[in-house]
């Protein structure tokens, strides 16, 4: 039993007495006793305090159920706001979202737009509508983007493909140049030489390839020592014969006709012999020593099997005659010169015949082989003008004579 309520029947109980003679000691006692003895009365223990005249009263039970009923009912009172405000939140973002989409960057070459399959609400049927437009056109824009670069790229390699193709053209034509320019080239040096009645040689030591660059007194220098270190008869031959020919390109005549004269007292046969003739037979000709040209390159006809080099001195053979007036003879080697296949190719072998008809007074003959030279498609331009010259001298001169 509390203090406090011991207090209140103590002054309920007095208050309802009457007024009486004050009560005696013994009488407190029994009363006392009694009230001990019906209900025993536990000391109560009193908090210490600054104040003794304050004290604290402990809170009773009926209001501590009061305070946690209330607060049970404000946090459920929070709990269905927030429900109610997410609520508003969702419906809000779907209004907006329909009115105006916010379309966040997509990765490329992805045209699936994850979206949640869990919704707290179902949407209405006017925002699915909107909703699938908007997917629409946000695919639509994917594939755009999509497209865009892919056309670019493929602009692009075709940009590249025709540079590339370009390249290998303009290489392809550099290439085909430089094979054309080699073969000019060699040509060139192998008619050259081949006019000349040059053996062709093989680039396989120092003095033959100063030789074929023209770097002639080199060449001298590097025949000179091969010679010294040849082995056989042969390349002693080709050796001289090659220091001949560079000291006669070199127009040092006089040596050049001192190595062709050792060539021809070997008794080998050999080509490098028969052409020393032939360049005995040239210099004897620039040093107007006609006769003893002629017999040297007869030598050189009788020694060479190649025909195209016989008729090529048969012809110059004819030259010599032409200035020696010898016209009889003239007609005799052109008659030597048709038996040689592909001697006339350049109609030269017709020119001369009419050349010497002409002289000999036998004109209708001149006339006829003129006649077949200038009127044929296959010969020679230069020699066709020839003939049409000697043709208006022949018709003026038989005009003069017939006033």
């Amino acid at each position: 039993m509390y203090f406090d309520d011991f207090l209140e029947i103590q002054k309920n109980w007095i208050n309802n007495q009457p007024l009486v003679e004050p009560i005696k000691e013994d009488d407190f006692k029994n009363l006392k006793s009694s009230i001990s003895a019906e209900k025993p009365v536990q000391p109560v223990k009193f908090p210490q305090s600054k104040n003794q005249n304050k004290i604290e009263k402990p809170p009773k039970k009926e209001k501590k159920i009061e305070q946690n009923l209330n607060i049970d009912t404000i946090q459920s009172d929070d709990t269905a706001k927030k429900k109610e405000e997410n609520i508003i939140e969702q419906k809000s973002a779907v209004k907006i979202t329909s009115r105006a989409p916010v379309i966040p960057q997509p990765p490329r070459n992805k045209k699936n737009v994850i979206v949640d399959e869990k919704e707290e609400e179902p949407l209405t049927q006017n925002q699915d509508n909107e909703i699938s437009d908007i997917a629409k056109e946000f695919d639509d824009i994917l594939e755009d983007d999509a497209e865009q670069p892919a056309a670019e790229k493929i602009k692009l390699q075709k940009f590249t493909d025709k540079q590339e193709k370009k390249k290998i053209k303009y290489k392809l034509i550099a290439a085909f140049l430089v094979l054309i320019s080699g073969f000019v080239i060699f040509g060139y040096f192998t008619f050259y030489y081949s006019s000349k009645i040059k053996t062709p040689i093989s680039l396989t030591n120092k003095a033959e390839q100063f030789f074929n660059r023209q770097m002639y007194k080199e060449a001298i220098e590097e025949f000179a020592k091969n010679y010294e270190n040849s082995k056989t008869s042969e390349e002693k031959i080709k050796n001289i014969y090659f220091i001949g020919l560079s000291y006669y390109e070199l127009k040092d005549y006089l040596e050049a006709y001192k190595y062709f004269e050792q060539l021809t007292n070997y008794k080998e046969k050999s080509q490098y012999i028969a052409l020393a003739h032939y360049w005995k037979a040239e210099i004897l000709k620039e040093e107007n020593q006609y006769l003893q040209a002629i017999d040297e390159y007869k030598i050189s006809i009788d020694l060479i099997d190649d025909s195209s080099k016989k008729t090529e001195m048969y012809k110059k053979i004819i030259e010599i005659n032409i200035n020696l007036e010898k016209w009889d003879e003239i007609l005799n080697l052109c008659n030597r010169l048709l038996l040689i296949e592909n001697s006339n190719n350049d109609g030269s072998v017709y020119y001369y015949f009419g050349i010497a008809y002409k002289n000999t007074n036998k004109l209708n003959e001149a006339i006829r082989y003129f006649e077949l030279l200038i009127n044929s498609q296959k010969f020679d331009k230069n020699y066709k003008i020839l003939a049409e010259k000697e043709l208006r001298n022949m018709k003026r001169d038989t005009s003069e004579l017939m006033e």
